[in-house]
C-alpha cells in the first residue's frame, strides 16, 4: 500500500444497524404503516399541512419511519410512492442544512443540524444495494440514485461554510460506502448496476479531487480505503482502469509534495 501502510481502513456501520420501531410488527403492518406516514410527510413537504416535530424523541421517530421507508421496494405503487417521498425529505433537509436555510426543518434539527448529517447520509445508504427485480424498477432506483447523488454534490456546492469538518469527512465516507454496495456484488445487464455504475464512480471520483483540491480530505485512510475497495470491484473493468490511473496520479502527487 506503499505510502497508506500504516494507515487504518474506514470502517462501515452495517446497513440498518438501527433497528426502526416500525419493525416490532410484521412486515406487512410495519409497510402499511409506513405507507400512510411517509404520504403525511409528504403532504408536509409540499406545504399542504404543517407537521410539528419539536422534540427530539418526536424527530428520533419520524426519522425510523422515514429510514424504514427506504428499504421499501419499487414493486408496487405505493411502496414505490412512499420510498421517493422518503429520498425527496432526506435530500431536502440535507440540502437545507448545507445551505443554512433552516428554517422549515424540524426543530431539534434546526436547532442542531451538524448532528443529522451523518444519520441522514448514513440512512440513504440503503438505496445502493442491488437489489432491484426487474428493469422497470432497476430504473426507477437508479433515479432515486441520482436524486441523492445530485444533492450531494449541490450540497458541497452550496454549502455556507458551516459544518465543515462534519460534511466533507461524511460525504466523503458516504461515497465510498455507497459505491461498494453498489459494485461489489455480481452484475448483469439492465441491473441497477450496470445503469449506475458510471455515474456513482464519476461522482466518488470527482467529489474525491475536489476534497482534495480544497485540502478537505481528513487523512490518506480515506486514499487507502478507496484503493482497498476498488479491488472488490474487479467485473467493473473500464471503472477499475480508471480508479489505478487516478491512485497512480494521486500517489505521484503526494511523492511529489515530499520531495
Amino acid at each position: 500500500m506503499g505510502l497508506y501502510a500504516e494507515w487504518p481502513l474506514i470502517e462501515f456501520f452495517p446497513l440498518n444497524s438501527v433497528q426502526s420501531s416500525l419493525s416490532i410488527f410484521s412486515k406487512k403492518t410495519s409497510d402499511d404503516m409506513a405507507k400512510l406516514l411517509l404520504h403525511e410527510i409528504g403532504e408536509n413537504l409540499n406545504g399542504r399541512i404543517c407537521l410539528k416535530i419539536d422534540t427530539e424523541e418526536q424527530l428520533s421517530w419520524v426519522l425510523q419511519v422515514v429510514s424504514y421507508a427506504l428499504t421499501l421496494s419499487h414493486s408496487t405503487s405505493k411502496e414505490h410512492e412512499a420510498l421517493c417521498v422518503a429520498v425527496r425529505t432526506y435530500c431536502t433537509w440535507l440540502d437545507a442544512i448545507s445551505n443554512g436555510i433552516v428554517a422549515h426543518l424540524p426543530g431539534p434539527m434546526r436547532r442542531n443540524p451538524g448532528n443529522y448529517i451523518c444519520i441522514l447520509l448514513d440512512s440513504l445508504r440503503t438505496l445502493f444495494n442491488n437489489d432491484s427485480e426487474t428493469a422497470v424498477t432497476a430504473t426507477q432506483q437508479a433515479h432515486e440514485m441520482e436524486n441523492v447523488l445530485r444533492t450531494i454534490v449541490q450540497s458541497l456546492l452550496n454549502y455556507d461554510g458551516k459544518h465543515k469538518d462534519i460534511i466533507w469527512p461524511a460525504v466523503l465516507k458516504f461515497l465510498l460506502n455507497a459505491t461498494d454496495l453498489l459494485l461489489s456484488g455480481q452484475t448483469c445487464v439492465d441491473d441497477v448496476t450496470f445503469l449506475m455504475a458510471p455515474k456513482v464512480t464519476k461522482t466518488l471520483l470527482d467529489v474525491f479531487l475536489c476534497a482534495a483540491r480544497l485540502e478537505q480530505i481528513p487523512s490518506p485512510t480515506y486514499w487507502k480505503t478507496l484503493s482497498v475497495l476498488s479491488k472488490r470491484w474487479r467485473h467493473q473493468i473500464n471503472i477499475r482502469i480508471a480508479l489505478i490511473f487516478f491512485l497512480l496520479l494521486v500517489n505521484l502527487h503526494n511523492s511529489n509534495e515530499e520531495i
